[in-house]
């Protein structure tokens, strides 16, 4: 049922929106059709469309009846991609759509072939109008006085909306005595249901003629009334008001997690999913999970209670373990930013905390995403999720208290792995915690970020393999390693730079003026899920700026961090974090100060050795320059670096006070 009303959608389509030179005629079986089309300098061409009972889901068959000459035209047969092939066919067409593209096929002076060879087209069309014209005894197409008959036929369709024009015209006359300015008087209300009544074409010009309608704070952007009109299933075309409507979810394989929750936020009703199992966007990109979205405060009531199951079921396809709904939450805003952040990044392999992105794979899977290729639907994919968390967040005082816990642990300190996994989760969740992220608190992420990302940054077959980094040089200031440092992470510092960008947006700063969750989530249905006017187009332009920060000083700026160390600081600070992180047990040096002094220098002496920097991951073969194997696989300090391997300025030298200016014991 639910694909017979989208064709009768699709049909009448062409009555009351005409377009010029295409005239669609059903026959008694809808599911056939005599389609004339008119290109440009040639006389009119009949086919028959067939519209097979799945319509949407396969596209109509569509032979041309007239004789013509054009190289991708054979009999009756037409080798047009949008036809015949999965990759230009998509369900979201329509058959008017359909139409078009077939119009903009015939009208073409030139056409590309497979090969890569354009054919000019012009000779074909002089050869086409000495041809003998086809007759439709169905249509009457090509019988004596059918041009008049189609121009009637067209006259007909564009006066079908005259009565109502005629009909409101009448509305206003009245033999009563007229009022005052009786339109400006509407409450907004009204008006938005007028103006939701309206044709896109005739809304444009009714917003063009009024201010009070089409203003920066009119009634189509107070009522996001078109945002509502978008806001439908691709297959069905049903809005959210007449069924459920959801996202397409997949997974996509990473080097450094197995999977990666991916979408390309193409709305589609459950019915679709279910029932005529559509699982794929509208690009062709596949996915095998679905997950319903709040959109507006009646439509989140209606799915609120399918939410949890099917965070679920997108952990499995993940692989992503026992999870909480709020944490698979967590991956899926992160793993956006990511993706988005893999678009513009040029290196082979990206870096995060939690994950490490090889960008070929990201490439061979994603070919057919258009995300990562739209920085401003990316953001509003975004939002759409962070409004997902904030329902969970409003709905379950679970989702809060566990996100306040975590701020407050890691404030006081508990900063490992093991008391807080993934810190990318940590990020998303100061969004919905009653703890303000301070500087304080911003630092002691910074720190543990730097120091998670040593591992990636000497790995050398998942991660940057800047091994030569171990060398703790006698400089005071080491533009080598602030520079190759912040280059072997740049995925992780965007990610935070997102988040804080973020926060700024949404107004979740500190002090009094920051919003409660609900208001955040009021603000979120008022819009449907969609930022506040400006705010996608503004962040996006911000992301755009991330992309070209390639330096701490940047970085701790976007971050908001004042009083910005010196040169000296910093690498000092650097050197650090990686101590540290040999001290934790994230990574092992896996070369000596000597092999890594070599390196630095330039020769490849002890290169072909370093196999991994994970700890335990070494066995007798890899021979590690200097390592003791004994220790390694349980976290300690290496045997072979003594006290060399702090260095000059590892125990913080200066002007008596540790990196950005914070108390002892922050860095």
């Amino acid at each position: 049922m639910a694909l017979h009303q989208r064709l009768l959608r699709d049909i009448a389509e062409f009555q009351s929106k005409p377009y010029p030179f295409i005239t669609f005629i059903p026959r008694t079986d809808i599911h056939s059709a005599c389609l004339i089309l008119t290109p440009e300098a040639k006389r009119p061409i009949h086919l028959t469309v067939r519209i097979p009972h799945d319509f949407p889901l396969h596209p109509p068959t569509v032979a041309c009846d007239t004789p013509i000459q054009h190289p991708n035209v054979f009999g009756s047969y037409i080798c047009a991609s949008i036809l015949n092939t999965q990759e230009g066919y998509t369900p979201a067409y329509t058959l008017q759509g359909i139409a078009i593209q077939i119009l903009s096929f015939f009208n073409s002076d030139h056409i590309e072939q497979t090969s890569g060879r354009k054919v000019d087209l012009r000779t074909y069309k002089q050869l086409d109008n000495t041809r003998p014209q086809y007759h439709c005894h169905l249509c009457q197409f090509g019988a004596v006085g059918s041009q008049e008959r189609t121009l009637l036929a067209d006259s007909t369709v564009e006066t079908a909306i005259d009565p109502v024009i005629i009909f409101c015209d009448a509305a206003f006359e009245s033999d009563a005595a007229p009022t005052k300015q009786p339109l400006t008087r509407l409450p907004d209300e009204i008006l938005a249901l007028v103006c939701d009544k309206l044709e896109s074409e005739d809304l444009s010009k009714f917003a063009r003629a009024w201010n009070r309608v089409g203003g920066p704070q009119g009634v189509v952007t107070k009522f996001n009334i078109l945002r509502n009109r978008e806001l439908q299933c691709f297959v069905l075309k049903k809005s959210f008001r007449e069924t459920t409507l959801g996202i397409g979810v997949g997974a996509i394989f990473t080097a450094g997690r197995k999977r990666m929750i991916a979408s390309e936020f193409d709305l589609l009703s459950d019915t679709a999913y279910k029932s005529h199992r559509v699982r794929k966007s509208v690009h062709g990109a596949p996915f095998r999970c679905w997950l319903p979205l709040p959109l507006s405060r009646s439509h989140y009531a209606r799915v609120k209670d399918r939410i949890s199951g099917c965070l679920g079921n997108i952990a499995s396809a993940a692989e992503l373990g026992q999870l909480t709904g709020s944490d698979i939450v967590y991956n899926f805003l992160n793993d956006i930013v990511v993706r988005l952040s893999q678009a513009t990044q040029p290196r082979k392999c990206s870096h995060s905390f939690h994950q490490r992105v090889p960008q070929r794979v990201l490439e061979e899977q994603d070919i057919k995403s258009t995300l990562k290729h739209a920085s401003e639907k990316a953001i509003e994919s975004y939002f759409h999720i962070f409004h997902l968390l904030l329902c969970l967040a409003t709905t379950y005082d679970s989702v809060v208290q566990v996100a306040n816990r975590t701020l407050e642990n890691f404030k006081k300190g508990s900063t490992s792995k093991t008391n807080c996994p993934n810190l990318g989760h940590l990020l998303v969740a100061s969004l919905i915690a009653d703890v303000d992220l301070t500087q304080h608190l911003r630092i002691a992420i910074i720190r543990e970020a730097v120091t998670r990302n040593v591992v990636w940054m000497l790995d050398r077959r998942n991660g940057a393999g800047m091994v030569d980094l171990v060398y703790m040089e006698p400089d005071e200031v080491c533009e080598y390693r602030l520079t190759k440092t912040f280059e072997a992470s740049k995925t992780s510092y965007r990610l935070l730079m997102f988040i804080n960008l973020f926060r700024l947006t949404v107004n979740r700063g500190s002090g009094p003026g920051r919003k409660t969750l609900v208001q955040m989530r009021e603000e979120l249905f008022d819009s449907y899920g969609a930022p506040p006017f400006g705010a996608a187009a503004r962040l996006a332009a911000q992301v755009k700026k991330i992309q070209d920060v390639d330096n701490f000083d940047d970085f701790l700026a976007v971050m908001g961090i004042e009083n910005l160390p010196s040169k000296a600081e910093l690498t000092d600070f650097l050197r650090k974090c990686v101590a540290e992180s040999m001290r934790k047990g994230y990574s092992i040096p896996g070369a000596s100060q000597t092999d890594a002094k070599a390196m630095r220098e330039g020769s490849q002496r002890g290169r072909g050795r370093v196999r991994s920097f994970f700890p335990g991951s070494g066995h007798p073969g890899y021979g590690f320059p200097g390592l003791d194997r004994r220790s390694a696989g349980r976290g300690r300090q290496p045997a072979a670096f003594g006290r060399n391997y702090r260095a000059r300025g590892g125990q913080g030298r200066g002007r008596g006070r540790n990196l950005m200016g914070v108390a002892p014991g922050i860095m």
